[in-house]
């Protein structure tokens, strides 16, 4: 089956995780396995129409830059005991 939308692309998203745990040689696996490459192939023709799944990793606070204050009474964080 040869996924042509977003739509559809979720849809065999879905049913690959539901089929995730199938034991080898089932039914199920072989389905697992056909989807598997109809997402991938997917994946490839449309690379890069797709939107992105999740936001990259943020870089970690450089070393001395106070966190976020926890209140709007200490806006500038001045009271918060150290950790």
């Amino acid at each position: 089956m040869a996924i042509r939308s977003d739509d559809e692309l979720e849809a065999a998203v879905q049913e690959y995780q539901r089929l995730r745990a199938a034991p080898a040689g089932s039914d199920s696996a072989a389905r697992r396995d056909s989807l598997n490459a109809d997402i991938q192939t997917y994946y490839q023709q449309h690379r890069q129409d797709l939107r992105p799944g999740k936001p990259q990793d943020q870089p970690l606070p450089e070393a001395g830059v106070p966190d976020p204050p926890y209140t709007p009474a200490d806006p500038d964080g001045t009271h918060r005991k150290p950790d």
